[in-house]
Order: structure tokens, then C-alpha cells, then sequence
């Protein structure tokens, strides 16, 4: 197909997917945009065939991001091997100084027409190539990458600093600078500015941000004839300064545009140009004026068909396009303004509401307490709404007004006074997941769980995260209300008392087999015998962590595990050893293991060393390691830990020949060298990676090795 197109056509078709956004290529961050560690896919395209090989190929050389040594140094060798390809870069992006290899590229580069350069170098990485490089080009546009507080202030910094300056009087086509500042430079840097409003060509410079500090810098550059704008442009540093303790501030409170002062000066008020960077602005739909204003959809149609249709209608217009995620807290909906806009779609007219009102409620955006007192008061004055409800999310926050001295009722009594109405919910959770803090004041007690078995035990398919209280006669409970939940696919289990405070009727032989026969997920939060004896036919997903043992040995984990134990296929616990019974062993079909070292456990040993030395684990496919409590005081420390945390699972090995994943869960992959030779669990990615082992991140990401050094000792390992 593609040998039957001319080039031109297969030119309009892949330069799209080979360009990077302008808005990307000149980020200003001191943290890059390009810092991550997936594999880009972009240059696949020139595998597909020779013809699009021969076509693309340009395009992808027009943008070259540079992120390492290693890069350079195969940039510099591709260059000289293939001195053609350097007409083709035309935008070239150096986040360091990278050695003597950025001479030899910008010598094959001519064409360059962007180039961003980063001040943010460390001693130890040369700039001497690129201070020797830069008057061999003749760019039109600069950006710069540096530090808005905290400047580093090295010889290579320096060096480069003074070459820029000296090459913003040489280059005859430079018309753009961006810079990442939002006010006075330090001393070594400040003759910056100088240069900047010096260069005779100069047209347009760009800030993220003003400050009252800029005032005499701008005066200073409107005297240069040549300029035309001074752009205040926030989206031209997509990651906010590290630094500034005000941006720290500012991440947790909705960004408001900064303020736009008037100038006495007139060349300054004409030169100075603001860009709003709110997505509302871009993404703003003005809608097109109706060519019939009277018209009115399904006027013609009967009622009970308009009906189902409008319905539809709303079903995606207030739900699909706004699915409830598992993730997301209730406070950040709230941020998302989900309940104003099915308020909106409500108001529209009496159908809207009576066929929209479902939807509605459908999952209420609860985000605290004072919140879900009022929807309480609204269900139980309005019955009929609550069986309208099928998710229910008790994650609320914590709010403080200091000018109010009246509290809110807790979430327990607005949750005992919705139950009864909530007749076909499904999902009632509080927590997000196994390991996150559950708030003390969000409780159910026993009388309304047995509510909740009564009203929904048929529909529930999710309890999670709130914790179970008792009352305080010893009176025993019964457990049969379990039989009542014949749908419940996900199950949280912590009560909110020590264990002497409550007793538990003898499990009834008929329990035995019909109590929980859906559920999937179990969670033992607290120590509890009596899932032990039940059958629990569809378990296969169990978290066990007893907070006050520390993955401490229990004689109830190991007759749970005993139990239940060949059914598991997924398990988190806190101890892989209990009263000397490895879960190896207790779980045959284990496919994926999580597991976090408590207190005490310095020898981070997986429990592997109590079995057989023939002894193999032949399912374990995915090994999840928790972040454990005490991990060091300092870095020396905790690399030390996680030293002898990773040794125990490489010697662990032996025992796990189907193990293929290891996932970390309490670290991000370095993007920088420095950061990458510093990190431990790089060390010991690369290591189970040559045992044929993936190790992943808490984002999920692979690691992938980066292009290594090309230096001699390279080359000879490489013969070797």
C-alpha cells in the first residue's frame, strides 16, 4: 500500500507523529518534561518499510532531545558515520553539558534553527564542547533551562553562561529568548540580561511569571529597538519550581492568573503581552446559533419512547463522560465541580429533572461530614432517592472553619440514618485500598451492619474500609448476617476494639458453606477466626495485615491460610512465616505475592529458609515489595536496608523459578544520571534483569536500560 503513495503523502502522514509540541521541546523546567523512563515508540515508524524509512527519517531528526552523556556520544558518532543527517536536526534540546561530544554534533548541525540550553549543570559534567560548539551554529530561538532560586554557581555553569553571552552578538538570526526567571539573577548571571537586551536582532522574550522585581530589567530591555514583545507566558514552564515555597503552597489551591499591572512607561505597557494559561479558556466550546430557535427534539415522538431516549441521553451526558474512579477522593470531584454540573443539566427543564434525577444520585459526590449530614437530612426526608443509589463513598475530609463553633454529627450517625433507604446499593467504601490510614470516626456499628445485611445483603458487591463497633455488653453476635450477603464480591474486615470487647456466636454448620459465596477480595485488618471456617468458594484474593503484630507470627493467620490457602492466588501480608509455616507452602497456586517487612524484620527474610533445599514455588509469577516501616535515618542507611531487602529476594530466587516481576512500590525511576548511578533499586534492576526478571515502579513503569557510556572501557567490554 504504501509503495503505491508518493512521498508526499506518506511526508503529511507521519510528520505529525514524528513532531513534538513546541510547548514541550522548550519547557523550562528544571525537572523535564522528557524525564521518564518509558521507551518511546516514536522512531517504530521507520521499521515499517523502506518507503516510509526514506521518509521519515528527516522528520525524525528535527527533533533531537539530549539527556545523557551516552546520547551525545552516539549522537556524535551517528553524525560523523551519516554526516547528512545534521542538515535535517532543527531543533536541538541539551539538558547538560555532555563533554567534548556536543562540539563535534553542533559542527554537523548547521541547520539549527531552536536550541535549548540548560544552566542547571553539575560540577562534574563538562561543558567545555558546547562553550567551544555554540559559534559554529546560527539559531533564531533560545531557551534556557535553569533554576529560579538556587542557582549553581560552578565552573561549567559559568563557562557556558559567558559563552551564550558572547554568541548572543555573533548570532544574526536570533529573534527569541525564553527564560526560565522570575526576577533578579545572582551576581554571576546577572550580565544575562545585558546580553540579552544588547542583541541587536532580539524580538521577542519570554517569562513564566511577573514579579515587581522585573520592573527595572523590562525598562532596561524596552530600550532595545529591535524588541517587539515581552511575553508573560505560564505554560511555557510546565512544572513549577521546586524551590520556591510559595509553589508548594500553590500546588494545593486552584492557580488564579497572575495580576497585570499598568505601566507608566508606554513602550513597556505596549511591549508587555499576557497569556492566560487556564485549560477552561482553551477548551472552551461556544456553541454554534440554532437555525431553528423553536425547534424541540422528539417533539413528535410519543412520550413513553422520548422518554427512554432522553434517558440515554443523560445517562451519558451526567455519568459515562464522568465515571466515579476507584481512586480519586470525593474532594477532588468536588474540585472537578461534578455536582454543579449535574445540577445544571437538572435545571434545564421538568424532564431533564424527573428522568435525570436517577443519574443524579446515581453516585453522590460526598467530600465531608458536614456534606453527608445534609444528604442524610435529604434521603431520609426524601425516601424514594435513596434507592437511586448505587455507590456510596465515605472517604470524606477532614474540614476546619474557625469562624464555626457548631461540629457536625459524625459520619456513623448520617450513614445509621441512610442505610434503611439505600435499597439497591452496591459499593460502600471509605478507603481506597489495603495499606491506607482508616479515620477512626468513619465506623459502622454491628446492629447497622446487620441493617445493611437486611436492606442490601443481595445487591452489595463491595465493603471496605469502615471499621465495625460493638456495643459494650458482651452479648454474643451472631454471624449468620454473612449468609445474607450473597453478593458481596469485595470485603474490608476491622472491628474498632480490642479483642476481649466483643464475643461471637459459634459459627452454625449451615454458615459454614453459605456464608460470603461471592466474595472474591478479603481483607483482614483484624484477627478473626471465623473465615476460617467458612467455605468461601470464590476467594482468591486475600490481604492480611494485623497493624498490631507487625507481621509477627499468629496462629489465626496460619489456620486461615490453611484453610483457604490453595484457592489464593493473590496475597499481601506483612510476614511470608507463620508459627514456622511458610505461605509458600500453605498457598501452592500463589501467582502474586506482596509482601512488607514490620518492625523487628532486619533480616528481611522471605521465610525460604525453613523449607526443603528442593523445595520450589512453581506459580509465583509477581513478587510486590511494600515500602517497610523503618528504612533508615539517613540515606547511608536506608541504602543499606534496601541492600540486604533486595539481597534476600535475589537469594530467594533459587526457590521461585517462575518469578518474572518484581514491583517497588515506594520508589519512582531516576531520570537523571547523577540520580541513576546513585539509586539502589536501579542497581538491582539491572541485576534481575539479566536473571530474566522485570522490575517495575509504583507507577507501573518497566525499567529499561538507558544507551550506557561509549567510552574505551566500554568498547573493551564489548570485545570481551
Amino acid at each position: 500500500m504504501s509503495d503505491r503513495l508518493p512521498d508526499e503523502i506518506i511526508a503529511e502522514i507521519l510528520s505529525p507523529a514524528l513532531k513534538v509540541p513546541d510547548l514541550l521541546f522548550s519547557d523550562t523546567s528544571i525537572e523535564s518534561s522528557f524525564a521518564t523512563a518509558q521507551v518511546s515508540l516514536t522512531s517504530s515508524a521507520l521499521l515499517v518499510c523502506k518507503a516510509w524509512l526514506r521518509v521519515a527519517t528527516p522528520f525524525l531528526y528535527h527533533y533531537v532531545v539530549l539527556r545523557s552523556k551516552a546520547q551525545a556520544d552516539s549522537l556524535k558518532q551517528t553524525l560523523r558515520d551519516n554526516p547528512d543527517l545534521g542538515r535535517f536536526v532543527k531543533n536541538l534540546r541539551v539538558e547538560g553539558g555532555f563533554g567534548q561530544s556536543m562540539q563535534a554534533v553542533l559542527s554537523k548541525t548547521p541547520n539549527i534553527e531552536h536550541i535549548v540550553l540548560s544552566f542547571h549543570v553539575t560540577g562534574s559534567d563538562s561543558t567545555t564542547g558546547l562553550v567551544k560548539g555554540l559559534p559554529l551554529i546560527n539559531p533564531k530561538r533560545l531557551t534556557v533551562i535553569d533554576e529560579t532560586e538556587f542557582f549553581l554557581k560552578n565552573s561549567n555553569v559559568l563557562n557556558l553562561v559567558d559563552a551564550v553571552e558572547k554568541s548572543l552578538k555573533k548570532w544574526k538570526r536570533l529573534n527569541q529568548v525564553n527564560l526560565p526567571y522570575t526576577g533578579f539573577l545572582p551576581e554571576a548571571k546577572n550580565s544575562l540580561y545585558t546580553a540579552i537586551w544588547s542583541c541587536p536582532t532580539l524580538r521577542i522574550v519570554t517569562f513564566p511569571r511577573y514579579t515587581g522585581a522585573f520592573l527595572p530589567i523590562f525598562k532596561q530591555m524596552s530600550q532595545n529597538p529591535s524588541l517587539r514583545a515581552i511575553e508573560i507566558r505560564p505554560k511555557s514552564q510546565l512544572k513549577r519550581p521546586r524551590a520556591m515555597w510559595l509553589d508548594r503552597i500553590e500546588r494545593s489551591v486552584p492557580l488564579r492568573p497572575p495580576p497585570r499591572p499598568r505601566f507608566k512607561n508606554a513602550r513597556l505597557q505596549t511591549l508587555i503581552q499576557w497569556f492566560d494559561d487556564s485549560d477552561e479558556t482553551e477548551n472552551q466550546m461556544v456553541p454554534a446559533p440554532s437555525s431553528n430557535p423553536s425547534f424541540r427534539p422528539f417533539a413528535s415522538t410519543a412520550q413513553p419512547i422520548a422518554d427512554k431516549l432522553w434517558s440515554r441521553i443523560l445517562f451519558f451526558a451526567m455519568l459515562s463522560l464522568d465515571v466515579h474512579p476507584e481512586d480519586m477522593q470525593p474532594s477532588n470531584l468536588i474540585r472537578r465541580k461534578l455536582n454543579m454540573k449535574r445540577r445544571n443539566v437538572l435545571l434545564v427543564s421538568q424532564t431533564f429533572l424527573r428522568l435525570g434525577t436517577p443519574y443524579a444520585y446515581y453516585f453522590p459526590v460526598i467530600a465531608t461530614e458536614e456534606v453527608f449530614e445534609s444528604f442524610s437530612s435529604t434521603i431520609a426526608a426524601n425516601p424514594e432517592l435513596g434507592g437511586h443509589i448505587r455507590h456510596l463513598d465515605l472517604r470524606l475530609a477532614k474540614t476546619r472553619d474557625l469562624l464555626d463553633t457548631t461540629k457536625p454529627q459524625s459520619a456513623s450517625v448520617s450513614l445509621h440514618a441512610v442505610l434503611p433507604h439505600l435499597h439497591n446499593l452496591t459499593r460502600l467504601i471509605c478507603t481506597p485500598g489495603s495499606r491506607h490510614h482508616i479515620d477512626p470516626s468513619h465506623t459502622i456499628s454491628w446492629n447497622d451492619l446487620e441493617t445493611l445485611a437486611e436492606t442490601v445483603g443481595s445487591t452489595l458487591q463491595e465493603f471496605t474500609g469502615l471499621e465495625i463497633t460493638f456495643d459494650t455488653d458482651k452479648v454474643a453476635h451472631s454471624i449468620a448476617i454473612f449468609d445474607k450477603f450473597t453478593a458481596l464480591k469485595k470485603l474490608s474486615w476491622k472491628y474498632y476494639f480490642s479483642p476481649d470487647e466483643a464475643v461471637f456466636a459459634p459459627v452454625p454448620h449451615v454458615s459454614i458453606s453459605t456464608a460470603l459465596p461471592a466474595l472474591e477480595q478479603l481483607e483482614l485488618r483484624s484477627p478473626e477466626d471465623m473465615f476460617s471456617k467458612f467455605s468461601l468458594p470464590s476467594l482468591h484474593h486475600v490481604t492480611v495485615e494485623n497493624e498490631r503484630g507487625y507481621g509477627k507470627s499468629s496462629a489465626w493467620g496460619e489456620s486461615f491460610l490453611s484453610a483457604h490457602g490453595s484457592k489464593i492466588q493473590y496475597l499481601d501480608i506483612m510476614t511470608t512465616t507463620m508459627d514456622e509455616a511458610s505461605v509458600f507452602v500453605l498457598c501452592p497456586n500463589l501467582t502474586t505475592l506482596g509482601w512488607r517487612p514490620g518492625f523487628g524484620q532486619t533480616a528481611y527474610d522471605l521465610g525460604l529458609d525453613i523449607l526443603d533445599k528442593g523445595f520450589t514455588h512453581s506459580s509465583l509469577s509477581t513478587l510486590i515489595l511494600h515500602k517497610y516501616f523503618f528504612n533508615g535515618r539517613n540515606i547511608a542507611a536506608r541504602n543499606e536496608n534496601t541492600n540486604k531487602l533486595f539481597a534476600a529476594v535475589d537469594n530467594a530466587l533459587r526457590y521461585l523459578p517462575a518469578l518474572r516481576k518484581i514491583s517497588i512500590s515506594w520508589d519512582k525511576w531516576p531520570t537523571t544520571d547523577a540520580e541513576i548511578k546513585k539509586s539502589v533499586c536501579v542497581k538491582w534492576a539491572k541485576t534481575f534483569l539479566e536473571r530474566g526478571i522485570e522490575t517495575m515502579d509504583e507507577e507501573g513503569t518497566k525499567w529499561v536500560p538507558r544507551l550506557g557510556p561509549s567510552g574505551k572501557g566500554s568498547k573493551k567490554k564489548a570485545k570481551k
